[in-house]
């Protein structure tokens, strides 16, 4: 059962004339709120009713959760509330309230009430679950397309990594004769025949780094119509690799660079993929 989208309110009554659960609803009044209800000390009658509800339960830290509590009864408008937050952190006389879990970590939050001079407070919690922030590498993936025929041939590279929870903020390229470039789409002109190994390194928005190698021959007989994309796997080490197979759909924005490019440089003959 997943806490982020199950609603959860009860009550358990430890003396007469307890307050229904339909009342405690109405004190907090309603607004898509997650919680937990438990019941007061059974030693005594604190003459009040508590509940709580927070807008989440579980999430990535740091998690900003919003706490709401209720207190009904004879009483009620006298009592006295406060919070614990089960990291340190504490709160008093507020029924709504916002904390921030900054660590990755277990924490059942206090909500208490008491009437002055009763000496006999009502309590409550509800458990937030934070996690970890973990970063998600991205995936390094390159398309190119090239023009027919011996050096100097220009070629269009297009990076079509991706990135599952973030964005690609820097596209980094090594062109395999000595020359580099950054971009999504670079182009770079080849001098020689030859084969040439490219490498593509992205940088997500959180510091996340992949790279991948692809194979790039010019000239030497190499003619007729082909295609080919370079693809990757998540490499949080960096290990060295040579990824070859078909991957995702090429983004619109990739390809309108990609054409655009190959207008610029429009070459005698018959246009290939590699």
């Amino acid at each position: 059962m997943s806490l982020c989208g199950t609603e959860y309110l009860g009550i358990k009554r430890s003396a007469p004339g307890a307050w229904s659960v339909s009342a405690l609803m109405v004190a907090l009044a309603a607004g898509g709120f997650l919680g937990l209800v438990q019941d007061a000390s059974a030693a005594c009658d604190p003459g009040i009713e508590v509940a709580v509800r927070a807008d989440i339960l579980a999430g990535k830290a740091p998690l900003t959760v919003e706490f709401r509590g209720g207190v009904i009864g004879e009483h009620a408008e006298l009592a006295e509330v406060r919070w614990e937050f089960d990291d340190g952190g504490v709160a008093g006389n507020d029924l709504a309230v916002t904390h921030v879990y900054s660590q990755a970590g277990n924490y059942l939050v206090l909500f208490e009430a008491e009437v002055p001079g009763t000496d006999c407070p009502a309590s409550t919690h509800v458990f937030i679950l934070v996690n970890e922030d973990v970063n998600d590498t991205p995936t390094a993936r390159v398309s190119a397309v090239f023009g027919e025929g011996d050096a100097p041939v220009s070629v269009v590279f297009s990076s079509i990594s991706e990135d599952g929870d973030g964005r690609i903020v820097l596209h980094e390229w090594s062109f395999g004769d000595g020359e580099f470039g950054d971009g999504e789409v670079v182009v770079h002109n080849y001098a020689r025949n030859g084969t040439y190994l490219v490498r593509l390194t992205v940088t997500d928005d959180r510091g996340g780094k992949d790279f991948t190698v692809r194979s790039i021959q010019i000239g030497a007989g190499v003619s007729g119509l082909g295609s080919g994309l370079s693809t990757s796997q998540p490499n949080p080490t960096n290990t060295s690799r040579i990824g070859m197979g078909n991957c995702g759909a090429v983004s619109t924005a990739t390809l309108s660079l990609t054409a655009m490019a190959l207008l610029a440089l429009r070459l005698s003959g018959t246009r290939r993929r590699r």
